[in-house]
Order: structure tokens, then C-alpha cells, then sequence
């Protein structure tokens, strides 16, 4: 007899006999309590301590006899009953001089019982309920994705991981851990992770691009090119991170040559730094430059390619450069060369909203006197520089050592990624993608497009985490809905027309009678289908030669 084959629990009825069977192992003792036809009317188990595992087989029985009864007292207390047990010596339990033994059979003395003997095979529901069940991890797990499925996307829809744990309790199912099982899955929700934009974001390796003391770390960018002059149309903007000390040079274009020549300027008048921040412009990136700050032994840092924001003070002093170069000029008739100093001069005066002390005040402890102007150029109080350095200098800290998310946490090559784009009209979000490997400067990565099989090169700060284990076809799949794309399932056919090669092409999700003949392109031509196609066709290569020049 098998509990689950048990009928439904009875009532007891006053005038049956009621019989208790118990039975314990090395970790529990269990039982059921029967009426005369053997309908159960009670089941019961209890775990035993460390203390009572090491009890003698005895011990254990006789223990898991005494709690029977006391956990069944309601229905046993005042009635004769039959008790049943499959090891024999219980019979002999009064004449046991075992102390615990004894306080237990002194305590059953309150119930009016007869105690019998009975073979294991017919003690089968409390042996079960007296040890541990097996359940399959696998199964155990499987049934709860399954209710997970059925509270959580399709007609269900796609909510947040607490209504969908308070639907799943609705329904009357629970599990230990249920909260943290849901928060898993729905954040593994492909759908979820392609119609939210709160993604996590992808981690970046630390990488400081600002000094912590004047002229260590300086960024250079070029502006241009700029109108008003036969010859200069271009100028090299350099700025110390830690000021905000900033130097305009107008040069005749953006090579290297006049890149070398305005470094130097700005080296005889502030030393060398420990390392330059610019872009990858071919002014920055030639042999020549690479020579130059090794000869001076400067670091280079090329690390915020597809990331201006890295050069966030260059990038913005830019934007302040030209606007007052526009202005001077408008007012005053002159070429914007000739408005340069005027500018810098400017720029150089206004104060840091950090530490109220502009690039100059910072430097001499004075606003300069530049203009006829009644300006208050009186030397700052000690004590208030002092205060307003400390404070500029723990804001550049904090930058510093902002932290970026670990190194640990960092898009390791074939992981899964979405990329996202701001556009006028708001962000756009491609992919998921897979990370091919690390790209040539910090925090780029080179990815892989699914569904136009392109490489993509990206900063981290525009990647997100997809989570999940998901294959290439679904992450495609996934994609291509996304972006109302479709995936191409193969090719079985090819033909010209007016000298134009096309291909039969079958789609994924797709009958074969809604296949297409689609001309041959570059995105075509990239398609794995296609090259296995060309594979079983080998004769049709002479073809694509030509029609790939053709492109």
C-alpha cells in the first residue's frame, strides 16, 4: 500500500477501533493513523536531531512509537486502539531497563492500547514517511520553469518579477526560493531584455583619463575646418584635466608635423605631461607622433575610440572654443586667428563649479589681469585656496576612481550583448550580438551582427548584458523579430535575369512555397546559406566573381 494510493482521509467514528502505525529510520520517524477498513485518517513525520541519529534501532522505534501516539492524542486519548510496528522488540519494551526507553513507555501508560507485530512489506506508508524521499533535481527543476512559463509571457503577458510571483501564488503554488527562481528567469526573458531599456550594462576595465595634479594628464582634439583665414583653418585645442588650463594653436591643417609643433609650445610653458588623451585621427596616430611621447616619455592614450565621451573636457571646451570664437568674431570684424588669445583668456577666467576657482586661480592663486576692465584680480586668501584645491582635487579623484563596474564583470568573448544607439528620436537598440573578441584600445569590443552576419566595432558604455544561454540560431531569431527582419533558412536554387544573378532563398519560419527570389547583394553574399550553396554549386563561381565586382 502506497500513500498515494490512499482514498481520501475519513473522520474516525466513535464506536471503530483505530490503528497506529509507526516506523523510524536514521533520519525520521513517521506513521499513519487507519480506521478498521485501513481508510487513513492521519498521516505524520518528524525529522530527528543529530543527538537522536546516533540513537540504538531501538531507541529510534520506540521513540517513533511515543510520538505517534502524543502527535495523535486527540484521536487516541479515551478509546482502545492497535498499535503496529515491524520490529519485534518493541514487544519487549517493558521489560527494556534503557532509561529513555522507560520515560517513554511511562508515558504511553496513559493510552489504552494493544501493541502488535507486523511484517516490514506491511508497514510500507510509515517506512516512507519515516526517510527521506528522492525528487529529481532535474524534474523538481522542469516543473517549476514550466509554472514559471505559465504565469510569465504568451497570453500571460510579461510582467515584473513581483506580480509574477504573487500570480504564481495566487494559483495556490510555491516553492522554496520561488522569488529568487523568478527574478532569474525574468531576467533571462528575452522579450524583457529587448523591451526594457533598464538593462545591466556591460562592465568596463578601470581606465582613468584625468589628472589628480595639474598638467599630468592632458587631452588634445582639433577643431576645424574653420573659415575666415587664407591659410589657418585648423587649431589644436589642449587642455590639462586637472585646471581646465586650456590652449588654443591655429594650424594649417591636422598633421602630424603641426601636432609636434604646438606640443612643444605647450611643453616649454608647462612641462611634459605624464600622458596625452586624444582620438585616433591619423595627426595622433602616425609613426612619427608615436616617436615623439616615447622620446619624452609620455603615455598615449588611445582608449576612448567610439566613446567621446571619454574626452569629455576636450570634447566640451570644443564646443566652448567655437561658440566664442563666433561671437568675438561677429563683434569685432577680425579673423578668428586674430581672436584666439581673447578667447583662451576667457576660457581661463571662468570659474570651475566644482571648487569656484577658474584655470588661472587655480594655477596663481589670482585672477589675472588681462583687459582695462576693473576686475578684482587681489590674491585669493590662503586658506580659501587651500580649501578650493582640496576640493578640485577630490572631485578629479572621484573621477579617477569612479567606479566602473569590475574587470571581472567585463563581456567575455561569445557572450551575448545588445547595442545601443542614441538617435534624435531616441535610443535605439540592436541585437543581441555576440562579442567576437576585445578591440585594439579599452572597453572597445569588436561583435558579431546575427542577422547580417557584419562585425561591429563598440565601446562598452553602449553594450548591454544579455542574459541567458541561448544558441546563435535563437539569438538570430530573436533579433530579426526585434527588428521585423527576417532569417534566412538556406538556398536551393539560383538564375539570371538581364545578366542579374538571383537566388532562391527559403526563410526561417517559413513554408518552401514562400521562398523568394531575392538579387544578389553584399549582405547576400555574407550569408553562410549561401556559401554552402556555392559549395554544392561550384561551376556558379566564375559567376559570382563578376557579379561581386559588379557591386
Amino acid at each position: 500500500m502506497a500513500v498515494f494510493s490512499l482514498k481520501v482521509l475519513r473522520h474516525p467514528q466513535p464506536d471503530e477501533t483505530l490503528h497506529l502505525y509507526t516506523d523510524a529510520s536514521d533520519v525520521a520517524v513517521g506513521g499513519m493513523l487507519a480506521n478498521e477498513e485501513g481508510h487513513p485518517i492521519a498521516f505524520f513525520s518528524h525529522t530527528l536531531n543529530p543527538t537522536q541519529r546516533r540513537w540504538s534501532t531501538t531507541e529510534q522505534e520506540c521513540y517513533g512509537l511515543y510520538f505517534g501516539m502524543t502527535k495523535m492524542k486527540r484521536y487516541l486519548a479515551g478509546r482502545h486502539f492497535v498499535t503496529h510496528t515491524d520490529h519485534r522488540n518493541l514487544l519487549f519494551a517493558h521489560k527494556s531497563t534503557n532509561a529513555k526507553v522507560i520515560r517513554w513507555r511511562l508515558a504511553m501508560n496513559e493510552f489504552d492500547f494493544d501493541l502488535v507485530h507486523i511484517p516490514g512489506q506491511e508497514n510500507t506508508v510509515a517506512d516512507m514517511l519515516s526517510r527521506l524521499v528522492h525528487v529529481s533535481t532535474a524534474e523538481a527543476s522542469l516543473n517549476k520553469r514550466e509554472t514559471f512559463k505559465a504565469h510569465h509571457g504568451g497570453s500571460a503577458g510579461h510582467l515584473g518579477v513581483r506580480a509574477t510571483c504573487r500570480r504564481i501564488a495566487n494559483a495556490g503554488q510555491s516553492w522554496p526560493g520561488l522569488h529568487k527562481d523568478v527574478q532569474q528567469w525574468v531576467s533571462e526573458c528575452p522579450v524583457c531584455q529587448l523591451t526594457r531599456l533598464n538593462v545591466q550594462p556591460v562592465g568596463q576595465h578601470p581606465h582613468a583619463l584625468a589628472g589628480t595634479y595639474p598638467f599630468q594628464v592632458v587631452q588634445m582634439d582639433h577643431i576645424g575646418p574653420l573659415d575666415g583665414h587664407p591659410s589657418l583653418r585648423h587649431a589644436l585645442v589642449v587642455v590639462d584635466t586637472f585646471s581646465k588650463l586650456t590652449q588654443v594653436y591655429p594650424t594649417q591643417s591636422t598633421s602630424t608635423a603641426e601636432v609636434i609643433n604646438s606640443l612643444e609650445h605647450w611643453i616649454k610653458h608647462y612641462g611634459i605631461p605624464e600622458a596625452i588623451v586624444s582620438d585616433n585621427a591619423s595627426g595622433f596616430s602616425s609613426q612619427a607622433f608615436k616617436s615623439f611621447v616615447a622620446e619624452n616619455g609620455i603615455r598615449h592614450e588611445l582608449g576612448t575610440a567610439y566613446h567621446p565621451a571619454g574626452r569629455g573636457v576636450v570634447e566640451r571646451r570644443n564646443a566652448e572654443i567655437k561658440r566664442h570664437l563666433k561671437a568675438f568674431t561677429l563683434e569685432s570684424g577680425r579673423s578668428w586667428p586674430e581672436e584666439v588669445p581673447n578667447t583662451v583668456i576667457l576660457l581661463n577666467d571662468i570659474p570651475y563649479e566644482y571648487s569656484g576657482l577658474s584655470a588661472n586661480a587655480a594655477l596663481f592663486g589670482k585672477q589675472l589681469h588681462t583687459t582695462n576692465n576693473a576686475t578684482d584680480d587681489s590674491p585669493i586668501s590662503l586658506e580659501h585656496f587651500r580649501s578650493s584645491l582640496l576640493a578640485l582635487q577630490a572631485h578629479q579623484g572621484s573621477a579617477v576612481s569612479r567606479e566602473p563596474p569590475s574587470e571581472t564583470h567585463a563581456p567575455i568573448v561569445g557572450a551575448a550583448v545588445l547595442l545601443r544607439r542614441d538617435t534624435p528620436v531616441g535610443p535605439i537598440i540592436r541585437g543581441p550580438m555576440r562579442v567576437l573578441s576585445p578591440g585594439d584600445h579599452p572597453n572597445v569590443y569588436t561583435l558579431k551582427d546575427l542577422t547580417t552576419l557584419a562585425t561591429v566595432t563598440a565601446h562598452a558604455d553602449s553594450l548591454y548584458t544579455f542574459k541567458g544561454s541561448y544558441t546563435d540560431a535563437e539569438l538570430q531569431r530573436w533579433a530579426a523579430r526585434l527588428h521585423n527582419e527576417y532569417v534566412v533558412r538556406g538556398v536551393d536554387a539560383h538564375r539570371c535575369r538581364q545578366r542579374n544573378l538571383q537566388f532562391h532563398v527559403l526563410w526561417h519560419g517559413y513554408d518552401d512555397s514562400e521562398a523568394t527570389w531575392e538579387p544578389f547583394t553584399r549582405d547576400l553574399d555574407k550569408l553562410a546559406a549561401l556559401d554552402d550553396y556555392l559549395a554544392e554549386h561550384p561551376q556558379l563561381l566564375k559567376k559570382m566573381k563578376s557579379a561581386r565586382k559588379a557591386l
